[in-house]
Formats: C-alpha cells, structure tokens, sequence
C-alpha cells in the first residue's frame, strides 16, 4: 500500500490563511478516497494469486510513477533535490519501502478484513510520534483516550489469527501492524518535509526509490517464478498502481489545496468498514465477531484522535 498524503495542508508558500466551508463536491471526492484506500487490501490479496508479491511492490509504483512525473511538468514542480534534500528523500523512501514491503507481505499471510482494519490504525501511531516531533502537536487527553480505545481492540485481532488460522496467521496481523506503525511515523516525517519542499516532489522520489529497491530484489528473487495473469489479477496490479498509488494521490493532494485536513480527514472514518464489507462481499471472507469488536473500537478510537488533532486552517489557493 502507498501512503495517502495525509495533513498535508501546510505547503510551501500559505502564509495566508482562511477557514473554508467544505463543498459538497469535496466531501464526495474525499469519501471517493476513503472508499480507494479501503480496497487495497482486497485489491493486494487478488494480486498475490497470480504475481510474486515483491514484483507487485515494484510494479505498482512503476505504474505511478510516470503519472506523478506529468503532474510534475504540469505544476512545474522541480525535481532536482537541492541541498541536503537528499538525506530527507532517503529517510521518506525508506519509510515507504518498509511500510509497503509489510503491509504486502502481512496481507499475504493473513484475511484482507483483518489487513484493512489493522493497518487503518496508523493514525494512532501518528499522534503519538507528532507529540516528541511536530510542534503544536501534543496528546491531548481525547486523542490518548482516543489511542487507547483502538489499541484496546487490536489485540482481539491480532491474537485471533493465531488462535483461529482461517481468519488469517499471527505473524502476518503483527507484519500488518508494523505497517500501520511506519505508515503513522512517515506521516509525522512528511509533515516535517513538506515544510520545505512540494509534495509531488516527495512522491515522484518516494515512487522512485520503491522502483529501484523492489525492482532489484525482484529481478534476483522472483525471476524465474511464473505470473498467472488473468483478468482479476491484472484489475488488481492495476487498482494499487493507478487508482490507488495515482489517482487517490493526486485527489487528495487537490482536496488539501482547497480545505483543511481536519475537515477531509473526518471522512477516514468510512475506510475501515468499506474495506471490511469489500473483503467480505468480494473474498467472502468471514468477519468474526472478533473482527467486528476490533472494528467499532478502532473506528471509535479514530473520532476521539480526529476531533482531539490541532485545528489547521484551509489555504487560500493551491500551491504550486
């Protein structure tokens, strides 16, 4: 999975600011995200029946890539780093590979259920790492009430993979975990970033290092293993890399151009029952009752984070 751009309403150049209504039409494209970002558990788990999961990594961004390049000349965004931005591009590309690299093999070994609603508990990891990191940023007793009504509930599902193997392995729910976990700390680390530097510009290298480090190990690892490709499989290869990795991106990136995170980030809260009911209705894979206590509680625990963040106000105009 790539990381949705999240809280990325403070790019370069917005030193006036205004608080704006959220249109209608923006609270359709963002609940369209959320509804993106829950199928690509499921969209992983058709994937992996037909192609080596670390050539799925390296194709997913390769399919990207050129995209966010366009976008690039389009928005004439520089991509040249500059500086010690390299050290920054590096630090990004590693979070990225490593929170793609178990997201992917996590989901491989466990239910696109337990996937989705396992790795939608990064916000939690992201509060925590913005309090010692970003300023302004600190847990407030809503978002701590809110982390530990989440976290009182991922161990229902984590355990159950080892106590019921249908619904998925031990190892793979606590590789998913890992995830979630690197996904929360990129975010804090993009914000840190994106200070400084223009978001596409920190996706086309982020793409970029995930080519190169996927693409490699893949040709040395997963060469000579042989690819099914039928049409479920190719819709999901293309689904991580164009509608997921791409278009999500870009709409998302567009919405935080308009509006404030707060106001979008609200609409988190429909990723992780679409992506069980997708896994269900698509998979037919079995949602416990364990599955759906962890649910409500990461849901639950997801308002009390979203409501307790700072306020951060809408830009006046999209960055360029």
């Amino acid at each position: 999975m790539s990381v949705p751009i999240d809280q990325v309403d403070n790019l370069k150049d917005q030193e006036t600011i205004v608080v704006r209504k959220l249109a209608w039409w923006a609270a359709l494209a963002a609940l369209g995200c959320a509804a993106i970002w829950a199928g690509q558990s499921v969209a992983v788990k058709v994937a992996l029946e037909g192609i080596p999961p670390i050539t799925i990594m390296a194709l997913r961004f390769l399919m990207a890539l050129p995209i966010v390049y366009l976008v690039s000349r389009v928005l004439r965004v520089g991509l040249k780093p500059v500086g010690n931005e390299w050290k920054a591009l590096m630090l990004s590309g590693f979070l990225l590979c490593t929170q793609i690299c178990l997201f992917t093999l996590g989901t491989r070994a466990t239910t696109s259920v337990h996937s989705t609603i396992l790795i939608n508990s990064f916000p939690f990891f992201a509060a925590f790492a913005g309090h010692f990191i970003l300023k302004g940023h600190r847990l407030t007793a809503r978002i701590v009430l809110g982390i530990a009504i989440a976290f009182s509930g991922i161990p229902l599902l984590v355990l159950e993979g080892n106590e019921h193997p249908a619904s998925g392995s031990l190892l793979g729910n606590i590789m998913v975990v890992g995830a979630a976990f690197f996904v929360g700390t990129k975010i804090v680390v993009m914000k840190r970033i994106l200070e400084h530097m223009h978001p596409v510009k920190l996706a086309f290298w982020d793409g970029a290092a995930a080519v190169a480090i996927f693409g490699v190990i893949a040709l040395f690892k997963e060469s000579g293993e042989p690819m099914i490709l039928s049409s479920a499989v190719v819709g999901g290869m293309v689904y991580q890399g164009l509608v997921v990795s791409a278009m999500g991106f870009l709409i998302w990136l567009f919405l935080l151009s308009k509006f404030s995170a707060n106001q979008l980030n609200v609409f988190r809260l429909f990723t992780p029952p679409l992506g069980v009911i997708l896994g269900s209705v698509i998979l037919k894979e079995p949602v416990s009752h364990f599955a759906l206590t962890s649910l409500l509680l990461v849901c639950a625990g997801l308002y009390f984070v979203l409501k307790g963040s700072p306020p951060e106000p809408s830009p006046t105009e999209p960055s360029a």
